[in-house]
C-alpha cells in the first residue's frame, strides 16, 4: 500500500503413511513494514501426525509439534514459543466418547531489559453422550498450570448439542469457571462463559447431485 508493505505465504502438505497414519508438515509465514514504525511478523511451522485406524474405528490420536515466533513494535510482543500437544479420542461404548487433550509450551519473550523464560502445561477431558438420536451431552474439564502440579487454574463446564442433520451441529455450552491460553487453546474451549457454536461438515455427501 502506500504506507507499508506487507508479505505473506501460507502452505501445507499432507501426506497418508499407510493405512492408519497420515503426515502433516504446514508453513505459515507474514511480514508487514510500514514506512513509519517497526515491523510486524508472524511465523508458524507445524508438524503433525494423526491417527485414524480404518479396520477399528474406536481410537483416534493427533500430534503436534509447534514452532512459533512473533515480532511486533510493543513490549512483550517479541517472542519464541516450542508446543507439544497431543488430542486423544476413543469411544467408551456405543452412546458414549471419551476425549482428552495434553500439551506443555515453553516460552522466550525479549524484552528491552532482558528476556523472561516461562512454560505452560495444560490439560482437559471431555466426556460426550448421545440422548436419543439428535441430541449429544456432554461435560468437560480443564486445568492449566505455569509454576508447579500445585499451582494452576482450572475449567469445569457442561453443554448440549443438537444434531439438526447428518451433517450439521447446533451446540450450547457454559463453562462455570474458565482459563484463556492462546497458545495451547487457540479455540478457546476452556475460556469461562457462555459459548454458542455451529459446526458443518463437508464431505463427498455434499456433491452427490454432480453425479
Amino acid at each position: 500500500t502506500s504506507s507499508s508493505r506487507y508479505f505473506g505465504f501460507r502452505g501445507s502438505i499432507a501426506q497418508r503413511m499407510n493405512v492408519d497414519w497420515t503426515g502433516l508438515i504446514r508453513e505459515e509465514f507474514t511480514r508487514q513494514t510500514p514506512d513509519v514504525g517497526e515491523l510486524t511478523s508472524r511465523h508458524r511451522l507445524t508438524l503433525g501426525l494423526a491417527r485414524r485406524p480404518k479396520r477399528s474405528n474406536e481410537q483416534h490420536a493427533l500430534f503436534m509439534a509447534n514452532w512459533k515466533v512473533d515480532y511486533g513494535p510493543q513490549a512483550g510482543q517479541d517472542r519464541i514459543s516450542y508446543l507439544l500437544s497431543t488430542h486423544q479420542n476413543r469411544q467408551i461404548a456405543e452412546n458414549a466418547t471419551l476425549s482428552g487433550r495434553l500439551g506443555t509450551r515453553w516460552t522466550k519473550t525479549r524484552f528491552d531489559t532482558g528476556s523472561i523464560n516461562s512454560q505452560a502445561l495444560m490439560a482437559d477431558v471431555r466426556a460426550t453422550f448421545d440422548i436419543r438420536r439428535r441430541w449429544e451431552l456432554d461435560l468437560r474439564g480443564g486445568w492449566l498450570g505455569t509454576g508447579g502440579l500445585n499451582e494452576g487454574k482450572y475449567a469445569f463446564g457442561l453443554g448440549v448439542a443438537w444434531i439438526a442433520d447428518r451433517n450439521l451441529r447446533l451446540g450450547l455450552r457454559y463453562n462455570v469457571v474458565g482459563f484463556r491460553e492462546e497458545d495451547l487453546d487457540e479455540q478457546g474451549y476452556n475460556t469461562q462463559g457462555l459459548r454458542i457454536g455451529l459446526q458443518v461438515k463437508f464431505d463427498e455427501d455434499w456433491f452427490q447431485w454432480l453425479k
